[in-house]
């Protein structure tokens, strides 16, 4: 394979890596002011024009028993002793253990060691020590519990001593350990009464299968001898969910995702299946929850009236119109700095700053947060001296 020749590799290597910089301001949304309001002729017709936007999905009606663990949790009881029994049989896991901000320094010889250990307990401070006799930096150990610390000789020498003390010195293969301890973080245990909630949730969790169990058995029971779904609730002691309108995507009328729905595609799927009171079944999901869902009502997709919403119209129709009248100013200023007047008393006029950018890049991120990736294109399509505009950020 023969390589491309150097000509080409530094001509597509000076296009890709060029840097423009731009002189340029920026006009917001917010200068445009004197908006006239909507009329009703003109809200008719861009709805007429944006349909596919104020199109409602297709959409069910439901009824929905939806059983999750903490949905029985009211009906499984915790004793206090059972929740003291947990916290203690897993007490480890409400520990912080101790921590300690340790530095060592370390010796070749016994001797070394102890001389410099017997100027600490003289008085002389570990840095001293290190920097006047040792003549070398200690080493930082960070802040460690002491099983993080690789020996257990030297956890225990330096979990031995007070905050500001240093350890006797400690052998190891390495050599003669001195550690000084600069700040000590006491454990930290966190009472049962600040977990006691997380404790009997858990505990509830762990017990809930055999209920699910049952509730699923009866439910399918009740099903069985062709009990209306509400009557099964009913009988269960279980919440009929009503659902006026849901869409294949789990959203409502107004297009909002629905709160509640089980995590699982086939609530949705079954829903979009059924035939209005087609059929039910129990369906089981993850760790024993389930779910049974009815189709009560089916409506086919539809463009909404003006009249539905007429308001969520005024605001598009006003976005609109907005950026319209923005790009109408934008081109204005463009052409007054195209005809001859200086870009800054431009900007003085239209009350804005101007500045200059950074350097920026023909590819990937700008390289200056004010400039949009459009206006930077817009720029690396133009001649040096060219007046552009394109959205900015």
């Amino acid at each position: 394979v023969n390589a491309a020749p150097d000509v080409l590799v530094n001509a597509v290597d000076k296009y890709r890596n060029e840097k423009r910089k731009a002189d340029f301001f920026t006009i917001r949304a917010s200068a445009i002011t004197d908006l006239p309001k909507p009329t009703d002729k003109q809200l008719e017709e861009y709805h007429k024009k944006h349909t596919a936007r104020y199109t409602q999905a297709a959409n069910r009606t439901v009824s929905a028993i939806i059983v999750n663990a903490e949905d029985v949790f009211d009906r499984i009881k915790v004793t206090d002793a059972e929740i003291q029994g947990a916290y203690d049989r897993n007490r480890s896991a409400y520990v912080k253990a101790e921590k300690r901000k340790l530095r060592q320094l370390v010796f070749t010889s016994e001797d070394d060691a102890k001389k410099a250990y017997a100027a600490m307990v003289g008085g002389k401070t570990f840095d001293t020590v290190a920097n006047d006799i040792v003549k070398r930096k200690p080493l930082d150990l960070g802040t460690v519990t002491a099983k993080e610390l690789p020996l257990p000789a030297l956890a225990k020498a330096a979990f031995s001593v007070k905050e500001g003390e240093v350890a006797a010195p400690v052998k190891s293969p390495l050599g003669w350990h001195l550690i000084v301890v600069d700040k000590v973080e006491a454990q930290k245990v966190t009472p049962l009464k600040d977990v006691r909630a997380d404790i009997e949730r858990t505990l509830k969790r762990k017990r809930s299968g055999k209920i699910l169990d049952q509730l699923r058995e009866d439910a399918d029971d009740a099903l069985g001898a062709d009990l209306k779904l509400a009557k099964v609730a009913e009988q269960l002691k279980l919440k009929l969910h009503q659902f006026p309108a849901i869409d294949v995507r789990g959203r409502d009328a107004e297009g909002k995702p629905i709160k509640g729905l089980p995590d699982d595609p086939r609530f949705l799927q079954i829903i979009f299946k059924q035939k209005i009171k087609d059929y039910k079944e129990v369906t089981e999901m993850k760790g024993g929850a389930f779910f049974i869902v009815q189709v009560d009502k089916i409506s086919p997709s539809r463009v909404r009236p003006v009249k539905e919403i007429r308001e969520q119209i005024v605001k598009d129709w006003t976005a609109d119109a907005r950026i319209a009248a923005l790009k109408i100013k934008a081109d204005a200023y463009a052409a007054k700095i195209k005809a001859g007047t200086p870009i800054k008393q431009v900007a003085a006029e239209a009350n804005v700053n101007l500045k200059g950018s950074s350097a920026l890049n023909r590819y990937g991120p700008t390289g200056d947060s004010e400039v949009s990736g459009a206006l930077r294109d817009a720029l690396y399509k133009a001649k040096k001296g060219a007046v552009v505009g394109a959205p900015g950020v």
